[in-house]
């Protein structure tokens, strides 16, 4: 079969000449920008700006150019280049490699996520779904320009390329760019749409690196060595292949190692962006891993119930012991009433028995090795941080809390701390979600009274006078309101994953309770400054 006569030249403008290779960045940048862009406006937890996005995009630019650059140059043609200097800057003659590319935007990702304080591998997450996009673009550039061709081959598939000794050969960048990029971009896209996936940050960049090793690695079969360099060691191993093993190794070890990590949600589960800080530690404990028996099983963490108290101190003591602290010592808690009273730790001195019997519904500390604590059962546990001031909080966020303005409440005391709102980071924990928080509409519309806008956070059910309230989204918007951006929700409903979490809601409706539907257990919540 003989090569299409295709220009590498797509066109030219005022006598100069754009090439296929770089509309094929241009196109893939353009497609990701749009895809990341979607992802942010159906995100729940979306802590990115677009001004921000903007800046991220521009990073990763340089990175991949420069990486993709200076690996080509490093891993296959060295020799040539340090001869000719001046053709490395000569982009529009071909010569990227991937693996400096990766390297080139994991770095240019990196600095920008510590820039902006959001979680490095959130944002890889987010990239790696889009950078199949630009493979397959770049892969069919490369097929117009006629470089990087297959072997010699008698199938039918042949094509007869330019500037070679006349024999078919593999489209090799065709088969990389059906499986390195369309094939790939398929999988991940799926995959982020199954929620427990999308929410173990970093499954979905090694799933990325794996997928393209194993493409890569196999396709390689198809395509011809570089000519400079043949084949290595001897044997039938290429470049691209040496280069892609250790991708494969390693994402097959950090995927093994995120899913252990994970299990231990029986026990806790962490917010990614408040882990960013590994002097600050957060833990939203489940109900397992406790003593207590019954409705209670197995760490509730109430003494207000029926409940053995020595249970619950020994449950107490149990998860406390996770951070190495001792909780009746160590472990601050209120008597929450759904108030907006916010309390702020400062004496060293003071023991958790002095909070026991206050109400409030909030606590802020500065204090080291404490762990001030939220319990809950439905409604929002929401833990912040201010790690620049070393300043923590717990607030306990039912509607009536988020109603009577504890948010608010609560900003107003960090603020007083000298606390800046553009460095709070806050994650919202396990709670009732929206498609179990049926309401009626007396209760939408004294929501709606406060204001307008938070008719968003209700959906109307086809019963008479009934609506689904998206609590989660209540608390954001107040959030937002006292102008904090960076915002992690934790998608956990403790209303239907009764394995992991006392409900409220369920008790009610399964009349799964101790005495009354108030006497079950609690989850608690808490977040700790280690020295």
């Amino acid at each position: 079969m003989p090569f299409p006569n295709i220009s590498p030249i797509a066109f030219e403008i005022f006598g100069l000449e754009v090439r296929w290779y770089a509309l094929a960045y241009i196109f893939g940048f353009m497609i990701s920008v749009s895809l990341i862009k979607h992802f942010l406006r159906t995100s729940t937890n979306n802590t990115i700006s677009y001004k921000n996005l903007d800046d991220l995009l521009t990073y990763m630019i340089f990175g991949v150019i420069l990486g993709g650059r200076l690996g080509y140059v490093i891993f296959y043609n060295l020799r040539y280049y340090l001869s000719n200097p001046l053709e490395i800057i000569q982009l529009w003659h071909g010569g990227m490699s991937f693996h400096g590319g990766l390297l080139g935007s994991i770095i240019a990702t990196y600095l920008w996520s510590k820039k902006y304080k959001q979680n490095f591998l959130y944002i890889t997450d987010l990239l790696s779904i889009c950078a199949p996009i630009g493979l397959f673009f770049g892969r069919i550039s490369n097929f117009i320009n006629g470089e990087l061709y297959g072997r010699i081959t008698t199938s039918s598939l042949g094509i007869i390329f330019p500037n070679t000794n006349g024999l078919p050969r593999y489209p090799s960048q065709l088969f990389e760019a059906l499986s390195e990029g369309l094939i790939l971009f398929i999988i991940l896209f799926g995959l982020r749409h199954i929620k427990t996936i999308r929410n173990k940050y970093g499954i979905l960049s090694f799933t990325f690196l794996g997928g393209y090793a194993i493409a890569r690695i196999s396709m390689e079969n198809f395509r011809e060595p570089d000519e400079q360099i043949g084949f290595l060691f001897n044997s039938s191993l290429t470049m691209g292949q040496l280069l892609t093993i250790p991708m494969l190794i390693i994402s097959i070890i950090a995927i093994i190692k995120i899913s252990k990590q994970n299990k231990k949600e029986d026990l806790f589960i962490t917010s990614p962006l408040l882990n960013n800080n590994t002097k600050i530690i957060n833990r939203f404990f489940t109900r397992n891993g406790g003593v207590s028996n019954g409705v209670f099983q197995s760490s509730n963490c109430k003494y207000e119930t029926s409940d053995d108290k020595d249970k619950v101190r020994k449950n107490r003591e149990i998860l406390l012991s996770s951070i190495s602290l001792d909780a009746n010592k160590s472990l601050f808690t209120l008597n929450q009433n759904h108030t907006n009273e916010v309390i702020i730790i400062d004496d060293p001195n003071d023991t958790p028995n002095k909070y026991l019997d206050i109400k409030a519904d909030g606590l802020i500390t500065t204090i080291p090795n404490i762990a001030i604590g939220i319990l809950t059962a439905d409604c929002i546990p929401v833990l912040l941080m201010d790690e620049e001031k070393k300043v923590i909080g717990a607030i306990h966020c039912g509607w009536q809390g988020i109603h009577k303005n504890i948010i608010k409440t609560t900003i107003d005391k960090l603020k007083s701390l000298n606390c800046d709102i553009k460095n709070i980071k806050v994650a919202l924990g396990p709670c009732l979600k929206k498609q179990s928080y049926e309401v009626d509409i007396d209760f939408m519309e004294n929501i709606v009274r406060e204001k307008e806008t938070y008719k968003n956070v209700f959906k109307k059910l086809s019963k008479k006078n009934k609506y689904l309230f998206d609590c989660t989204k209540y608390c954001v918007m107040k959030l937002k309101e006292e102008g904090i951006n960076y915002i992690d929700i934790l998608n956990f409903d403790t209303y239907k994953q009764d394995d992991l979490f006392f409900s409220y809601r369920r008790s009610v409706i399964t009349k799964d309770f101790a005495t009354s539907p108030t006497d079950e257990g609690r989850l608690l919540s808490i977040i700790s400054i280690k020295d």
